[in-house]
């Protein structure tokens, strides 16, 4: 089963948002399945996609706001 997290990050520099989601990864020893981004209307939305549960709602505890 894999999850997905949606990240919307609303800016133009796709270089540092990126940089900042994948630093997190590192920091936190996750390894996503897939790492996909699109860009669209203000800002651009990320797609990480997990194996693990517990990985996928700590990535969204950390970067989603709800």
């Amino acid at each position: 089963m894999r999850y997905t997290v949606e990240v919307r990050h609303f800016g133009d520099d796709l270089t540092t948002a990126t940089s900042e989601l994948r630093s997190w990864l590192r920091r936190q020893i996750i390894q996503p399945a897939e790492f996909e981004y699109s860009i669209g209307g203000p800002g651009m939305t990320f797609r990480v996609h997990f194996t693990g549960r517990s990985e996928a709602e700590a990535f969204a505890a950390h970067f989603t706001v709800g």
